[in-house]
């Protein structure tokens, strides 16, 4: 994963600026190995726009889906 970064542009009011960081697939992806054994998450998840995609094993992210009930679905490429 790479993250596409956009802007930065000016907003309307004259005085702040956007960008934004849209992750990309790749195929050199590791899932930041290096971040992951450091403790953290990868990029992708750490700046995720909507904050939606989560990163963990198998028994801790279906455990998260048990917990948000029926009207979560999980999307495995």
């Amino acid at each position: 994963m790479k993250l596409l970064e956009l802007g930065p542009w000016q907003l309307e009011d004259g005085y702040h600026w956007e960008y934004r960081f849209v992750p990309v697939l790749t195929s050199t992806c590791d899932l930041c190995a290096d971040r992951v054994a450091a403790g953290g998450v990868p990029n992708c998840v750490q700046h995720c726009p909507a904050a939606v995609m989560e990163f963990g094993t198998l028994e801790e992210l279906s455990t998260k889906m048990a917990e948000k009930g029926k009207m979560a679905s999980i999307f495995i490429p």
